[in-house]
């Protein structure tokens, strides 16, 4: 930074007097929501500036076109007269934040379900394919997340009760999950052999991690928290995520995660009907 800015001016500007102060600001004012940061006049009318926003625990570095959306807490510099005008056309009010929204909660999970009856046809297939459970929930949260808004519907869930509801479902999927195959090791236990065992320590578990690591970065320019979240994903793998973020102990392998998880989710679903439509001898085997 020395070399393309200059050298430091070895002065503090929190010390120097004046009025100028910064503040953090929570946009709640329905207006705001879905607008380009841009086309507020608000912020350039009483000279205050915007330098850093941060989305769900996650900072942002402000972008042309960036939208606002509910709950998003703006960093701005100014002086304290106009930042309190700012903030009262913005919102920043931390109740409505911390209230949550059951109405659209609830509203969006009927949405997902019914968007599992939506056939897809596609050409060349003797019949239509179907998002499914796993599918049509997925698609129409994404759908809703992007429309932050509709009318008075306000589809955000505030970040505790997300962190809430995600921890319960990653410890009711381990619960499941490990009741199945617990039940079958302890059913094929005694008919195990020591072979049969050895052959469970398979090395590709552990090879693909430590080559990844070694390898990706240097052709995607990944760095490996991302890489955890990317492999997490790529394997729909929630305990894997939540895993990785205590390991590392940052959001990078949950915005990873969140950019490959609906892809493959997908692509899971769609292609175990395919596999059905183009070979159906197989499938019945």
């Amino acid at each position: 930074m020395r070399i393309v800015i200059g050298s430091e001016a070895g002065v503090d500007l929190k010390t120097l007097p004046g009025s100028v102060t910064n503040r953090r600001i929570i946009a709640t004012h329905s207006a705001l929501f879905g607008k380009p940061l841009a086309d507020l006049t608000a912020f350039a009318q009483h000279q205050v500036v915007v330098t850093r926003i941060t989305r769900n625990g996650l900072g942002f570095s402000l972008k042309p076109g960036f939208r606002l959306q509910f709950g998003d807490v703006l960093m701005v510099v100014g002086e304290a007269p106009q930042i309190d005008e700012v903030a009262i056309m913005v919102g920043n009010s931390s109740k409505a934040l911390g209230t949550p929204q059951p109405l659209t909660f609830f509203l969006g999970i009927a949405l997902g379900v019914l968007a599992v009856a939506i056939l897809l046809f596609l050409p060349g297939l003797p019949a239509a394919v179907k998002l499914g459970l796993a599918g049509g929930p997925l698609v129409v949260a994404i759908l809703l997340s992007r429309l932050t808004t509709t009318g008075p519907l306000i589809w955000h869930i505030p970040h505790t009760a997300n962190h809430m509801i995600r921890e319960i479902g990653i410890s009711l999927f381990l619960a499941v999950v490990g009741s199945k195959i617990g039940r079958e090791i302890c059913l094929g236990a005694p008919r195990c052999r020591r072979p049969s065992l050895a052959r469970l320590r398979c090395p590709d578990n552990h090879r693909p991690p430590a080559y990844h690591r070694l390898r990706w970065p240097r052709l995607k320019k990944v760095n490996y928290a991302e890489l955890c979240g990317l492999l997490a994903g790529s394997m729909t793998n929630p305990p894997a995520l939540a895993f990785a973020q205590q390991t590392t102990g940052s959001d990078a392998p949950a915005v990873a995660y969140a950019t490959v998880y609906p892809l493959v989710m997908l692509l899971r679903v769609f292609t175990g009907q395919l596999v059905v439509f183009l070979f159906p001898r197989a499938s019945t085997l």
